[in-house]
């Protein structure tokens, strides 16, 4: 199948999870499955909610519903830029009633590609997002001229054009798109140094290069005390398998020497999938088992001691540890639910009555348990939706033991927003 996408940037341009400024706007990924070229038309079959500009925008608009049917869609073609596309191709348009749906569109030039640069960094992890950078790229920009501009970047002095570029270079040769073999195993590099992306780990299945010399290139990383997150590291071992039990030593000294900031709060679930892939759960247990002996564990409530007791392999050892630990997951999720909170008091946050909050508290995790988030509201920033994005998995995370267990750690009566004093805050408090 192929894939197109006519995206635009504008004042009130969708993003994942919606946000409260302008119109209601949705908008969602389709397949194109007829063109009638003579009429200027295009059949687009709806599939996938993609973002909305406002909290509710998917569902006033009817978008949500039409997703849901995979119901068909009109759209003209006659636009400008005018897109290239064909029967097959994936494409994204913007509903903002039943009767007017149209296609995104992207803007040629640096413009664009600046944009979608400082969104990369963001939303690398989002697969359908990553859709929107490729297909932008492949129908406005040019692939070649595109990557051309990006290698430059990758020795830049500026830290942040750098990693994006890199994440950028790497989404393109995911997707099958040319990309230097040198260059590449560059960005590979940057974006395992500097990134606190999964998605990278994943993707270390593109470097150019045996087993043994990626998994060499991986202990050598380990051992550079200034990579942002081990975890991206840990998921690269995973996707070498068996190969890539031989950085275990160093990934266990890189999570128990890391800073807090340098930690990840789903890194005992990413620690635990990566050592299962390399069929490694024996060798763990030896090396985890050897630092409590020497008194050289440095955190019993850490990433990597809950990942040892999320390992599925019989060791009486471990479990005797892992029973008598000290790992309280309800004073965990309490913690992080706290964290949320402090989050989201640093938020912008203006009101002039209650219905101007609908939609600051945003819902997360099951629905025992409901901690809250503010995505997007007018002053919010790429930093600071990133990092509700962050808190809001730190909860999801953390509480998921007391959810599965039932526990009233935290309850949906906690959360009611409403206005007082021209701020919103949660009535319930």
């Amino acid at each position: 199948m192929l894939f197109c996408l006519a995206y635009a940037p504008s004042a009130f341009a969708s993003r994942p999870g919606g946000g409260d400024e302008g119109p209601d706007q949705c908008t969602v990924m389709g397949e194109v499955v007829s063109i009638q070229e003579d009429k200027g038309l295009a059949t687009v079959r709806l599939k996938q909610i993609s973002g909305s500009t406002t909290y509710n925008g998917c569902s006033a608009t009817g978008a949500q519903g039409m997703a849901e049917k995979n119901t068909p869609v009109t759209v003209p073609l006659n636009i400008q830029p005018k897109p290239f596309i064909t029967v097959g191709d994936v494409v994204f348009v913007n509903v903002r009633s039943d009767r007017d749906i149209s296609l995104e569109t992207f803007a040629p030039g640096d413009f664009t590609l600046d944009m979608l640069l400082k969104e990369v960094q963001i939303y690398f992890d989002d697969r359908l997002q990553r859709f929107k950078f490729i297909y932008a790229i492949k129908c406005y920009l040019g692939v070649q001229q595109t990557v051309e501009k990006l290698v430059p970047e990758l020795v830049e002095a500026d830290k942040e054009k750098r990693l994006s570029a890199a994440l950028m270079l790497i989404v393109l040769a995911g997707a099958k798109h040319p990309v230097p073999p040198a260059e590449l195993q560059l960005a590979l590099r940057i974006g395992l140094m500097e990134s606190r992306k999964s998605a990278v780990g994943s993707s270390i299945t593109l470097y150019p290069g045996d087993r043994a010399q990626v998994v060499n290139v991986l202990i050598g990383m380990l051992h550079d005390k200034e990579v942002v997150d081990p975890f991206a590291s840990i998921v690269a071992m995973g996707e070498m398998g068996e190969e890539g039990a031989r950085a275990l030593p160093d990934a266990i000294d890189r999570i128990n020497d890391a800073s807090a900031s340098q930690l990840r709060s789903d890194g005992d679930r990413i620690f635990a999938e990566a050592v299962t892939k390399m069929k490694a759960e024996e060798k763990a247990v030896k090396i985890f088992m050897a630092k409590v002996d020497e008194g050289k564990l440095k955190d019993k409530e850490g990433p990597l001691a809950k990942g040892m007791c999320r390992l599925k392999v019989k060791s009486d050892e471990l479990a005797a540890w892992c029973r008598n630990g000290g790992v309280d997951p309800q004073a965990a999720c309490r913690e992080a639910v706290g964290r949320l909170d402090s989050f989201i008091a640093t938020l912008p946050n203006t009101c002039g009555r209650d219905d101007d909050c609908s939609g600051y508290y945003f819902p997360v995790g099951a629905p025992e348990c409901p901690p809250a988030h503010m995505l997007s509201k007018s002053g919010m920033t790429p930093e600071k939706q990133e990092g509700a994005l962050k808190f809001r998995a730190m909860v999801e995370h953390a509480c998921a033991t007391e959810w599965e267990n039932k526990h009233a750690v935290c309850s949906p009566a906690e959360y009611k927003p409403g206005c007082r004093d021209g701020k919103c805050v949660n009535l319930q408090k």
